[in-house]
């Protein structure tokens, strides 16, 4: 096993992503392990220099992964599995680590982003466009450079490690600038006041807002249409009628007139003038973040 360190500017989290010589965990190989640890300036490559390495990669590498949370790209549904699959075989136990996994975390907001497809290649289109790494982007068939490899094309080996090096570039920077969007597009500023929007949901007919705000003060207020509840986080239950926006689809929404302030439509969604639509398929977030907006500038005016 070889250990390969690349320079890179210091970040605030741990990243991984691995690269293996094919999709299946019972019969392909771990190549090589990326990480970058928190607070570091160096990007580690860890791997293999024959097909015996694997054990001896994993045994070095397990103590660094286990008890953080790494940023990945899909590693909840194919990293941590195959790094779990490989270390039960070896050492008869699970790694005990957490993934943020920005796949997943592009599909949650997609509300914000209407992405139609969620692949690597995609969120680097949308999210970097000319910053990407241009190795990372055309993409490389590491099942390819592994056959050379293991007959005796040792460059082979190297190609695949820069690869991975890439990845990790790019995973550093997808990570900042999906961060940065959702800062952007989940904050709303009341009077001196900052509210951060971290959760989202309607459940039956009630659509439940919470987040984080630097208000400082207690405060709570009920009616037939919401109710705010804030100490040190935020919470909103706004309540919502139904109906057939089309021949298949409800759409949740409210009433105007029933608010004490005027509301406008901030969604391109064609509706009667009456209503808000908050939801139809989707969040319309748009129309979600507006009422939001005016339900706090309305509840705290006079505080």
């Amino acid at each position: 096993m070889k250990v390969l360190k690349t320079k890179i500017p210091k970040v605030s989290k741990n990243y991984l992503k691995i690269e293996t010589s094919g999709l299946s965990k019972e019969k392909d190989t771990i190549i090589t392990i990326g990480i970058i640890e928190k607070d570091s300036k160096e990007l580690k490559n860890f791997y293999i220099e024959n097909l015996k390495d694997e054990e001896k990669l994993l045994e070095y590498t397990i103590p660094l992964i286990e008890n953080k949370e790494f940023v990945t790209f899909s590693g909840k549904n194919f990293d941590l599995p195959f790094l779990n699959s490989k270390s039960k075989f070896y050492f008869d136990r699970e790694i005990n680590t957490q993934f943020i996994d920005l796949q997943e975390v592009s599909k949650k907001y997609n509300y914000l982003f209407n992405l139609s497809s969620h692949s690597n290649k995609s969120l680097l289109d949308y999210f970097l466009k000319e910053s990407i790494e241009e190795n990372n982007y055309k993409g490389i068939k590491i099942k390819n450079l592994f056959k050379n490899f293991v007959e005796g094309k040792e460059t082979s080996l190297l190609k695949i490690v820069d690869y991975n090096i890439s990845n990790l570039k790019n995973l550093i920077l997808l990570d900042s600038k999906i961060n940065s969007e959702l800062e952007k597009n989940l904050s709303l500023k009341v009077f001196d006041c900052k509210f951060l929007i971290k959760k989202m949901n309607l459940i039956e007919n009630t659509l439940e807002i919470q987040g984080v705000t630097n208000y400082d003060k207690k405060y709570f207020s009920t009616n037939n249409l919401y109710t705010l509840n804030i100490d040190k986080i935020f919470n909103i239950k706004i309540n919502t009628e139904d109906a057939l926006y089309d021949n298949k689809n409800k759409c949740f929404y409210t009433l105007k007139k029933d608010f004490p302030f005027i509301l406008e439509n901030a969604s391109k969604i064609e509706s009667p003038s009456q209503i808000l639509i908050l939801y139809y398929k989707n969040h319309l977030f748009e129309n979600e973040k507006y009422l939001i907006q005016k339900i706090l500038e309305f509840e705290l005016k006079n505080l």
